[in-house]
């Protein structure tokens, strides 16, 4: 979508920072952190005037303007905006807030940005019902409204595609966009933002389903003060269209590509180029039909779709706007038409989207276009562009900055295929830093039927390996039950693939230990899609017979012989060991054989991917962790009951795999690649100070002493707090309760002063540690809540600052 700059609501509410506040935080350093800060925020230096707000919030926590501007410096980040939301909440609320319908609006695009439809819609909603209809954003916030109901029925539907990021070597921690395909996928050119400057063009030749390192290519163009960038290519790849733009107009060129180098560029004639912008172009496989994008006058809205005819000359006719349904009253851009003349795609930020550009298809019947489709999944609520399908339409690509965390562009493949019949789940569970294999019990249910998943297969004690066939397009919780662990659920969904689908399962379970206590477990999931058709890795690890065809048979027919084994054995006696196999039946201890034989092949058969090289050629990886703490107060323990064959198992929070649509989808990359997904704890952070005690699960308590009058922490208690550090650290959901004690001796108001200074250096500690001050609360009771002194021991343990570690189980 385009950049969205924060409308600057009434500068001198934002400036009135509560002058009370300062009154008690009368530190000059503050002015001046306030003063630059706002500078740097009317400058529209916003990642600058972030650093400074961040830190001014952390100085003063409950000033709501200043909350408001870090919100309105995170809106305004390339990178970051989503971030705004936890501020901008805080904001909306503030009754001293002059025009909040802004911030409403503000809210509205966000919660949009981040797939939150519902709440998207509330807050445009309380927009509209704040401002006039002459009100700037009026209009948008109408329209915006519509856009979301239309994601929320979108991004409901099923997925019918296979997305897949094309990888090392094209992708790179750079911007690539705009891919141009020859029909027989043999070549491939695209643009690259390297460092967010220049603009550079590369192309790349596939060679048996692996892209070369691309060679970079320059467009011959003397003037180098104009704008060039890539418009389309014909079929066979040797015909490239370029588009042109100087202050006053964009036109379309044309050259011949050959080898990596573009000759005879010429211009296109006055039939396609206007006084106004011509955008990208697709010619049809025999070079007679022209379709291009363009803004000139007589359209329907922003910019149109128009076709040219090849004249008998060989020079282009007139321009013909494709009209309506094509064309809307917003805009319409870079299309592709397939070779049968009568499926066009294209991009548009009007008809249904979600959200800025998707890509939509019209198909001509009876010489008229239909009405376009959105095709769903992999639009997102961003610009989804530069869409080029291969002749035979079975694949796509394009670019889009979906599960990039620093929002650069990357090129993704899309395969059109029918259904697959199932997929194959294989894994193996380890415990411990040494990842060693461990005894579990594994069982899956079926969230829709509620029943038990047949094909189940345990753990090998000695590898941890274990196997499991799945129907695809469904929704799976497993129960895994594991000695010194709590049982865990982990839901599974397997999405609707279109061909024999493999995913490799890897789950660690491993003790949180502090000072010496198991105070937590954490669960990690790493799931990683392997498809078996299209993975370039697939000749070194899977057999070939002597054609040179993948053998994928012996696979397919192990999982077929693993499912008619266990049907005529029967489910219930697989819940028998194998090695208690009754020793006077030979029949039924042949099918035991033969079905753990059965197992182990298909849990070896590639193996050497799924469990030895995976972190050197990784396909599409995505990695869950979960962790769970254990209560001081057991009453605290929030686990959840599960019934699983008729038994009530209490299981750790379910571990979901799978957040939503617009992010989860098999993505190919190389080690150099790999998608993160990086939890944001903003919101936790915000509320841990203004959590309720009766909110708090204590996980961690611990007490540090003191010499009478004294507040320094002794040097003896330096390992026990870098300990409580590594804990907070590595678990930012965490926070940290820090109360001073003092004993009765002595002055009430000068022990309530001396207990304040022993929990702030204690601290102190944690702060120089890089411990977030949001994520601690601080008490100094003084002498009120000392046990009464009969003794110098008594005495001694009065004077004391407590640590509790704890986490918030309810907001």
């Amino acid at each position: 979508m385009k950049k969205t700059l924060i409308t600057l609501i009434s500068l001198t509410l934002l400036l009135s920072i509560n002058i009370r506040t300062f009154a008690q935080n009368s530190d000059i350093n503050t002015h001046k952190l306030l003063k630059t800060a706002t500078r740097l925020f009317n400058n529209e230096e916003y990642d600058k005037a972030l650093k400074i707000f961040l830190q001014l919030d952390s100085l003063i926590p409950n000033d709501n303007v200043i909350k408001y501007k870090v919100g309105a410096c995170y809106l305004n980040t390339k990178n970051n905006k989503i971030n705004a939301i936890p501020y901008l909440e805080v904001a909306s609320k503030d009754k001293n807030i002059e025009e909040p319908k802004i911030v409403f609006k503000d809210l509205g695009t966000l919660y949009h940005m981040d797939y939150q439809f519902d709440r998207a819609i509330s807050n445009f909603e309380k927009y509209i019902s704040l401002a006039g209809k002459n009100d700037k954003y009026y209009i948008y916030a109408k329209r915006m409204i519509k856009i979301c109901n239309n994601a929320k029925l979108i991004t409901s539907q099923e997925l019918t595609a296979d997305i897949e990021n094309v990888g090392y070597p094209i992708s790179t921690k750079n911007s690539e966009f705009n891919p141009l395909i020859s029909s027989d996928e043999s070549m491939m050119l695209f643009t690259r933002i390297i460092n967010n400057q220049k603009k550079h063009f590369f192309y790349s030749y596939n060679n048996y389903g692996t892209w070369s390192n691309p060679q970079e290519f320059i467009i011959p163009y003397s003037d180098n003060k104009v704008n060039i960038s890539l418009a389309g290519l014909s079929s066979d790849g040797t015909k490239l269209f370029i588009n042109i733009a100087n202050n006053k107009r964009q036109d379309i060129y044309t050259c011949n590509f050959f080898d990596g180098k573009c000759t005879d560029l010429k211009k296109l004639n006055k039939n396609i180029n206007s006084k106004f912008n011509e955008g990208r172009v697709s010619i049809t496989p025999d070079g007679q039909e022209l379709y291009f994008s363009s803004d000139r006058a007589g359209g329907f809205g922003g910019k149109d779709i128009y076709k040219s005819i090849k004249k008998a000359n060989g020079e282009w006719g007139k321009a013909i706007n494709l009209g309506f349904p094509i064309n809307s009253v917003y805009d319409e851009g870079s299309p592709f038409i397939l070779p049968d003349g009568k499926t066009i795609y294209f991009s548009s930020n009007g008809h249904n989207t979600i959200g800025g550009f998707d890509i939509f298809k019209s198909e001509l019947k009876t010489k008229k276009w239909t009405e376009p489709k959105n095709i769903g999944f992999p639009n997102t609520t961003r610009d989804d562009i530069y869409f080029v399908l291969t002749a035979d339409g079975q694949s796509a690509y394009y670019s889009s900055p979906q599960n990039d965390i620093l929002l650069n562009t990357h090129i993704y493949k899309i395969n059109l295929k029918g259904s697959i019949p199932l997929t194959l789940v294989k894994g193996r569970i380890l415990s411990g830093k040494q990842k060693k294999p461990i005894s579990a019990n594994i069982r899956v249910i079926d969230n829709k039927t509620k029943e038990k998943v047949k094909y189940v297969y345990n753990p090998n004690p000695k590898t941890g390996k274990y196997l499991m066939i799945f129907p695809p397009n469904k929704n799976y919780d497993m129960i895994i039950e594991a000695s010194g662990y709590l049982p865990q659920r982990v839901n599974i969904y397997i999405p609707n693939q279109t061909y024999f689908y493999e995913l490799f399962q890897e789950i660690q379970l491993n003790p949180i230990t502090s000072l010496g206590k198991k105070v937590g477990e954490t669960i990690s999931v790493n799931n990683t899609f392997y498809d078996i058709y299209k993975t370039p890795f697939a000749d070194s690890i899977i057999k070939h017979d002597t054609s040179g065809t993948k053998d994928y048979d012996q696979l397919l027919k192990l999982v077929e012989d693993i499912i008619n084994t266990t049907d005529s054995i029967g489910i219930e006696k697989l819940k028998q060991n194998k090695d208690n196999i009754v020793k006077d039946n030979s029949k039924e201890k042949e099918n035991y054989n033969r079905l753990f034989s059965l197992i182990e092949e298909a849990i070896e058969t590639t193996d050497t991917v799924s469990l030895q090289i995976l972190d050197e050629n990784t396909l599409y990886n995505k990695k869950t962790s979960q962790s769970y703490f254990y209560a001081t107060d057991k009453e605290k323990n929030n686990l959840e009951p599960f019934i699983i064959d008729n038994d009530t198992i209490y299981t750790a929070p379910i571990v979901y795999t799978k957040t939503n649509k617009k992010r989860t989808f098999s993505t190919k990359t190389s080690v150099n690649d790999k998608t993160i997904k990086i939890k944001d704890n903003k919101t936790n952070i915000l509320n841990m100070r203004s959590s309720k005690e009766s909110d708090r699960k204590i996980i961690l308590e611990y007490n540090i002493f003191f010499n009478k009058n004294e507040f320094l922490i002794k040097k003896n208690y330096t390992n026990k707090l870098n300990q409580i550090s590594e804990l907070l650290i590595n678990n930012p959901t965490l926070g940290i309760e820090i109360s001073g004690y003092a004993d009765t001796q002595g002055e009430e108001n000068f022990n309530l002063n001396l207990s304040i200074k022993r929990a702030n250096s204690v601290l102190k500690f944690f702060i120089d540690k890089n411990i977030d001050t949001r994520r601690s609360i601080i008490n100094g009771y003084g002498e009120s809540k000392s046990a009464n002194e009969y003794t110098k021991t008594q005495e001694d343990k009065n004077r004391k600052v407590n640590i509790k570690i704890f986490e918030v189980i309810k907001n």
